[in-house]
Order: C-alpha cells, then structure tokens, then sequence
C-alpha cells in the first residue's frame, strides 16, 4: 500500500457542511471514499469536487452495513474513519501523518487510534462549550477488521486482538449543537434503531444500557433513562471507556428528576474516586444551589476554578467530561450567586471574566450591564470597562451593546452606541429605541413589519395609534396586547371600571410596566399600576424587579401588597430574602415560615440555614423534612456542621 491514509464517510443531506470536512483534510489523506446512504440535496455533487469516490448505498438502518461498504473501497494503510459534521485542525495535519509513518504493525494484533472528539453542546458552535470524548478513529486497512451494531458501531475482529493507543489531534464535532441534532431528526433516528435492537440480553449489556439511555436523555425521556444508567453504573468499573461519561449522565439525570439524595452520594463517589476534578465540585455547587444554600454553593464553584487553576499549572486536565465545569458554568453560578446574596462588585467580577471567555454571552452582558447601572456607575466607566471586554469590537458586538443599553433603559448609552452601528436593526429595536428617546412616532407601519408585544403596546399609547398592535408577531402576545389596549381605551371613557385580566395579560401588563418605570413614562405607569393592574400583575412587576436587582421600588411595591393582604408566596419568600440579607433575622424568619405555609418551596431551606437561629432552623427542619420526607438522608440538611 503506497497510499497512507484513506478518509472513510458515510453521508446523507450534508450539503451545509460537507465542504468544511473535506476542505479540513486537504493535505492529511491520500484518498476520500464517500458512501452516500440516500442524499437529496447537493451533498453528492459537492463530494464529487474531491474525489471520484462517490458510491450510493441503500440505508437499511445500520450504521455497521454502511461503515464496511466504505471499507471496502479504501487502499492506504490506515483508514480515517470522519462524519460530514466534522473536522480536522490543519495545525494538526502535519503531526497526525508523521505519527502514522513511524507505527508499525504487528502479526498477532490490529491497531486502532482513539482521537479525542471535541463535541460543541450549545445552540451553535461555542468553544467554551465542549465535552470531550474518545473515538477510535483511526485503525488498519485490514480484511479482518470491520464494524459491528447496526448504530453506535464498534470495531471488531474475529481472528485477532485489537489494541488501542492515544493520540492527541482532536476532532472537532458540532452535530450535538441544537440546530444540528434539530434539523436531522438524530434523537428519534437514533431511539429508533436502539429500540428495535432492545432485548433481554441486550439490556444485560452494561454499553448498550449506556447508549439507550442517551438516546432518551435526547428525546427527554429521563425515568427511563435515569433507569438504564443505573443499570448500567451497577455493572461497569471505572476502566471502561463510557464510565466517566455514565457517572456524568447520571448525575445530571438524578438533578433533573430531583433525585437529591442519589445525586448527593453519586457526587461524593465522584469526588473520592477523582480528587482534583472540577467536574464533581461543580455538581456539587449546583446540588446545594437548589437548596438555596448559596454561601455553600459559592465555596464548591471556587474549588471547582481552583482546581481547574491548579491542573493548569501542572499541564494536566482538570475535568473529565465538559472543561466548562471549571470555567464557564461555575463563573455563570458565582455571578448569579453573589448577585442574589447583593454582592455586586463579586458579581460584576465573576460576569467581567465569564464575558472574557464567552464574549456573545449577552445574558451576561445584560446582568453585568444591569449591575454597573444599579451602582450608579457613570456612563464613561461603563464604556471603558466594556472596551477591556471588546476591544477590537465587531459590529456584531456593537449591536449586543446597543441592545443592553435598550433594554436596560440607558438612554445616553443607547444613544452613544446606536452612532456606532454598521448594521440596521430590526424594527422592533428601532421602535423601542425612539420610545426610549421620548422621540416623534418614527415610522409608517409597513405589512411585513414584526414587533414585540410590549414596545408595540407601548406606542400604541404613547403615539395613539392601535395599528401597532397589528404588527406584533406572537399570536398570544398579540391577544393580551388588545386586551390591554381595549382596557386603556375603557379607562379612559369610565376611570370606575376594574379591568379582570386574563393571566397572559396580567404577564405582559408586568413586563410592560417594568419598561414604562425605565423609559421615564411615568404618568402612564402610574396610571396603569393604579386603575388597570391586579394584585396578581403588582405581585409579577415586584418579582421583576426584585429578580433585576431594583430592590427598593420592589419593596415599595410589595409593602403595598402586604397591607392589602394580598402578597404572593413567592413575594413573601423575596422580602424575606431582602430581610435576612439585611440583618433582619426575626422578620425575615417570619415571612419565609409563612410563605412556605402556602408553598413548600425547596430552596428556602438554605436561607433559613445560613442566616436564622440554631432554634430557627431546627423548628423550620421538622417542618420541611415533613414536606419533602425523602430528604431526610441529606447529611448536609440533618447535620449541618455549623449549626449544631
């Protein structure tokens, strides 16, 4: 065999990324063998481009049938075994060959190479988040070497031993991201075929277990799922290649199904069988966030970075699964924690790094926006600190700030970035943008013309002119608008009446109320809070607020409530929050007892925890513990070392 490597694919409608793959292979393989199982869209026509190797094969469910179709066609030495949504870095090319020239083979044995695959798990290509796997990607040109399992294939040899060495030229795969996994219908593909091959012995099989139960946790089916890895944790070691993974997948699954107590002794295994790993301090975190033990939660996102910082400086991983669990996601947890707790500059901090790795995180663009404006920071220090964030900014970006800046009410800074934009924005922007300058009614309506609810509900008024209503885009959101709009209209010809207002009304009333108090129409918000809101909408537009940082209008708001009587579980549970925080031991003790009179909400219990009395806390224990009975075998809970 003079050739060295040959690139082995197997595609179906992978015209929008075909190219990418070949293109990232230029250079690696001496040859392309394509096995197209029914494409109707370009993607033959594009593999034509780079090789004459195009051959059609029927799809019979199995992935196996189709992987040894492709074999047979290949004639180097080593075979490169791709998808289409996937690729090689070129930087790679060169080490990657070198490797394979200096392997030799053995008579008694077959080599196979596990490459890492760098799976992208977000809505679209995001580097910072990524889990990482193993795949034995590429292995001899042998007749006794072929593929077996009509899905989730493996390589398999009747007559000789495979072996399988590391090497370290990642692969880099976005078909987990949810526009992939969407437009290719893979989770019901994928269950499908698991389902047909699930017997009795099968499901003796601690791999198949494995890969079923991700086939469910992609179609959301978790007691079933949950049930599998369980199955399949009690008969695998970690020296199987799918421990790590399992012991992630079920730790996860149990947070999901509010498996507490499984989930709690699942991470303490994790921890003393990987001592080091972000991955299981970061679970952890987020097993004690759901307690609202947040101060605890705080100290386990901080191990988690710390030991991500202290693997880093010995050139070694410090996560088994997803790198994220020592970066991204505690940095997301620390933000919101310290937020909650009215730590803003610790908040601001953790967000300032999160957005260095994450510049599009514009959810936390917009809460680090939204805490500098809480701190009465003065509009050119918001603007230097976000040019340390983005200093070479795209035009993409400059439109993220515009948008905050909108959102967040930021007249000045709105105005400052709108002058920057290169890009038009769409005309709901554009339309909440004059509303936010107080400026003339801006455009005609055009037919095409989609807006949101509130800013249309809003110009209506503010321009008097229903048409607006007529451009919004959300069904729902389009009937509470008119409902809102007719109920203005009647105030204004009968101030005496009581608006009764639908649920979905009373949400948008919230929101929109919140955006008057921001833009400065404060006559038509008083207006509103007074003849048109419910106690239900006062209840949802101080949750808002609450939730956004603006305390004291929210606590104006809810002592409103509170003398009328009619304060919300959730609203009660916020004021104690806003009590304990303060200092206010006793007070804040006594809403929370009483708001979990009407609502046994879980996480209060961490409140009570770190902020009440020794007695407090145990009298609120014998409570919860009768609500949710299951906890009981929480150690953390019932033996609380700084408690008793």
């Amino acid at each position: 065999m003079n050739n060295l490597i040959s690139l082995c694919m197997i595609v179906k409608d992978e015209e929008k990324v075909i190219s990418r793959c070949l293109d990232s292979v230029q250079g690696l393989v001496d040859e392309i063998i394509i096995i197209d199982t029914g494409s109707v869209d370009n993607t033959k026509t594009i593999a034509r481009k780079y090789t004459k190797h195009v051959y059609d094969f029927k799809w019979g469910n199995d992935f196996s049938a189709a992987r040894n179709e492709s074999l047979r066609y290949a004639t180097a030495k080593w075979i490169l075994v791709l998808d289409a949504d996937e690729y090689i870095n070129s930087s790679d090319i060169e080490g990657l060959r070198n490797a394979l020239r200096l392997t030799t083979t053995d008579k008694d044995s077959l080599k196979s190479f596990m490459l890492p695959i760098h799976n992208f798990t977000g809505r679209t290509v995001d580097p910072s988040r990524i889990m990482i796997s193993q795949g034995a990607r590429i292995f001899e040109n042998h007749k006794g070497m072929y593929y077996s399992s009509p899905i989730h294939e493996q390589l398999t040899s009747d007559h000789y031993k495979i072996t399988f060495q590391n090497l370290p030229y990642p692969v880099y795969h976005d078909g987990y991201t949810e526009i992939r996994v969407k437009g290719h219908n893979k989770s019901e593909r994928n269950l499908s075929i698991l389902e047909s091959m699930k017997t009795e012995e099968k499901l003796q099989d601690p791999y198949f277990c494995f890969i079923l139960g991700n086939a469910y946790i992609s179609d959301n089916q978790l007691e079933k799922a949950g049930q599998l890895y369980r199955a399949c944790l009690a008969s695998s070691t970690p020296n199987h290649s799918w421990y790590i993974h399992l012991l992630d997948n079920l730790i996860s699954t149990e947070l999901k199904l509010e498996n507490y107590v499984e989930a709690y002794q699942l991470i303490q295994q994790a921890i003393q069988q990987y001592p080091g790993i972000s991955d299981y301090y970061c679970h952890l975190g987020l097993l004690y966030d759901q307690f609202g033990m947040f101060q605890q939660a705080i100290g386990y996102f901080e191990q988690a970075l710390k030991c991500a910082e202290t693997a880093v400086r010995q050139n070694r991983p410090y996560w088994n699964v997803q790198p994220s669990y020592g970066s991204t996601v505690p940095l997301q947890m620390l933000l919101k924690l310290h937020n909650q707790l009215g730590h803003k500059t610790d908040a601001v901090r953790y967000g300032v790094q999160l957005l260095q790795i994450q510049p599009r995180n514009y959810t936390v663009l917009q809460q680090v926006w939204e805490l500098l404006i809480q701190a009465e920071q003065d509009n050119e220090a918001i603007i230097r600190l976000f040019q340390t964030v983005y200093p070479n900014a795209s035009a993409i970006e400059y439109i993220a700030l515009f948008l905050v800046a909108l959102r967040t009410g930021s007249r000045s800074l709105s105005s400052y970035y709108y002058q920057k934009l290169t890009i038009q924005v769409s005309p709901s922007d554009a339309l909440t943008y004059h509303l936010l300058q107080h400026e003339e009614k801006p455009f005609k309506l055009s037919i095409d013309m989609e807006l949101d609810a509130s800013p249309a509900l809003i110009a209506a008024v503010v321009y008097n002119d229903p048409n607006y209503l007529s451009a919004i885009t959300d069904t729902e959101g389009c009937e509470s608008a008119r409902e809102l709009w007719t109920y203005h209209c009647d105030l204004q010809a009968n101030p005496n009446s009581s608006p009764q207002l639908t649920d979905s009304a009373s949400d948008l009333l919230a929101k929109t109320l919140l955006i008057l108090l921001s833009y400065s129409y404060n006559d038509i918000y008083l207006h509103w809070l007074q003849s048109m809101a419910t106690a239900d909408t006062i209840n949802k537009l101080a949750d808002l607020m609450y939730e956004h940082g603006y305390y004291e209008p929210a606590i104006e708001l809810y002592a409103i409530l509170l003398d009328n009587g009619v304060l919300s579980p959730k609203s009660m549970i916020n004021i104690g929050q806003w009590q304990l925080v303060g200092n206010n031991a006793d007070d804040g003790y006594l809403f929370i007892d009483t708001a979990f009179d009407h609502e046994k909400d879980l996480s209060v219990i961490g409140w009570v925890f770190n902020y009440c009395s020794k007695k407090q806390y145990e009298q609120f224990l014998e409570r919860y513990l009768d609500a949710f009975p299951h906890l009981i075998e929480l150690p953390f809970l019932t033996q609380p070392t700084n408690k008793l």
